[in-house]
């Protein structure tokens, strides 16, 4: 069988020839990598939310969000925005992605039906320290964020 396009011979996708391993690209064969074994979250859904939560905070913008929104206070996406010195359709993008992973929850305003509140979720504990440290607790994990820093000048 050949290519239309190019008149070079294709072979047959079988087990035997190892042709569903490569890739035709750019006149060049790629190997395609195995995978020797299923990720971890297809078989164990609390590795399934730890994945989710962990890709939630590896973003410094969304953990200044959750420090935010720790305060235990209901603020709008504008709020957020303004505080953050973001515009605000990307404070609203990095907010689903905290509601989507269920750290944060979005409810309706009942000033103004057209905008959203956003507050943590019930799930996410906070606990503050005296010297204004937030620890926040996810289930999986804990996040620690220092308060203040005040320098004697």
């Amino acid at each position: 069988m050949e290519s239309v396009a190019t008149g070079r011979s294709l072979r047959a996708a079988t087990p035997g020839n190892g042709a569903w391993q490569r890739r035709w690209r750019h006149g060049k064969t790629y190997s395609m990598p195995k995978r020797s074994r299923p990720p971890a979250h297809a078989t164990d859904p609390a590795a399934a939310r730890r994945d989710v939560v962990f890709a939630a905070l590896a973003d410094p913008l969304r953990r200044r969000l959750l420090e935010q929104l720790a305060d235990g206070k209901p603020h709008t996406a504008t709020t957020c925005a303004r505080h953050l010195g973001k515009r605000l359709q990307a404070t609203i993008k990095h907010l689903v992605h905290l509601r989507d992973a269920a750290l944060v929850e979005m409810s309706p305003d009942p000033a103004d039906s057209r905008r959203q509140l956003y507050t943590l979720s019930p799930q996410v504990q906070v606990h503050r320290s005296d010297a204004g440290a937030v620890e926040m607790d996810f289930g999986c994990c804990v996040l620690r964020m220092m308060g203040p820093v005040v320098t004697n000048v």
